[in-house]
């Protein structure tokens, strides 16, 4: 099970292994494998940050949300929806408490991880990227109190009393990322989709009434046309 999930970029007081290069006015994204930058780098001309993943789930105690450029915990409660959860992050100091079974004691759970891989693709897109789909499980709970993971497709054949889904993770605590596919036009489509505009621009100045078309209207419909065009090519 997938979920669209959407990357972004916050600066941290915090040291770091990527970071914006705004030396000259450059403004480069960059990641160190060996070696991070560190706050007190800031006066070189080196911005720290962080990537995170928000999530539209429910914000619940203990969560990590963001609001503008800032970086909370849920406190407070109810949170509104208009803000969005953190489920995945560089930033390995960003934890949930959670209580230990037939314990009174409370552990941090690290939140999980974004790999390297990811971060390294973020930097050669500059931080072109909107959106990417991670993997999720279904998770069932036993009358009895014991949880499992159903399998895709999988029904329980048995009485659970609780459902839900749960992000799913690598051993080594990083999410499982799937970028959408890009879709590939071939040169007859590009060429049909340009046709496609040139067509409903001509319809349209020969559906319409002569004493209605003015000059004006006629340019702007040119201008639309190509500006519709030159979207497609742009976002394909």
């Amino acid at each position: 099970m997938k979920k669209k999930v959407k990357p972004i970029m916050l600066p941290t007081d915090g040291a770091s292994h990527l970071f914006i290069d705004i030396n000259k006015g450059r403004n480069t994204l960059i990641y160190r494998i060996f070696g991070g930058v560190k706050p007190q780098e800031k006066n070189k001309g080196n911005s720290p940050q962080h990537l995170y993943f928000l999530s539209d789930e429910e914000i619940k105690e203990g969560d990590w949300y963001i609001v503008g450029d800032r970086v909370l915990t849920a406190v407070i409660m109810p949170i509104s929806s208009k803000y969005r959860k953190i489920i995945a992050t560089t930033d390995k100091s960003l934890g949930i408490m959670e209580s230990v079974d037939f314990t009174d004691r409370d552990v941090k759970v690290v939140l999980p991880w974004i790999p390297e891989s990811f971060v390294k693709h973020f930097v050669e897109a500059n931080g072109g990227i909107d959106e990417v789909m991670v993997e999720y499980k279904r998770m069932y709970k036993t009358e009895r109190g014991s949880t499992f993971e159903a399998r895709d497709g999988e029904c329980p054949t048995f009485n659970h009393t609780k459902e839900w889904q749960e992000l799913k993770t690598t051993e080594d605590n990083e999410v499982i990322i799937h970028l959408p596919e890009e879709k590939m036009y071939s040169k007859e489509e590009v060429g049909n989709k340009g046709r496609y505009f040139m067509y409903s621009l001509i319809d349209y100045i020969f559906s319409t009434p002569q004493e209605e078309l003015t000059e004006l209207k006629k340019h702007k419909a040119f201008e639309r046309a190509g500006e519709l065009y030159k979207n497609f090519i742009e976002k394909n």
